[in-house]
């Protein structure tokens, strides 16, 4: 399915068509929708790019001890 946005209704929002993706971004990956990685790649930036931009705007990463736990595990496997 696609969704489409008319340019005139992009330009009711005072934003770029990249702005508003990234506003779309962020809001799914707050919500929870998106992880890091598919909100990034929707809105054309690389992940540490996404992380900045979360970073600027003070949006937690969704990084729990678990993931942590799990992440040093692998790291740790031969």
């Amino acid at each position: 399915m696609a969704l489409l946005i008319t340019d005139e209704e992009i330009k009711r929002t005072g934003l770029s068509g990249e702005q508003l993706k990234l506003e779309l971004a962020i809001l799914l990956f707050e919500k929870n929708i998106f992880t890091l990685g598919l909100a990034a790649e929707f809105c054309g930036l690389h992940q540490l790019q996404m992380q900045k931009e979360l970073a600027a705007r003070k949006i937690p990463l969704h990084y729990d001890i678990d993931m942590l736990h799990e992440d040093i595990a692998n790291i740790n496997e031969p």
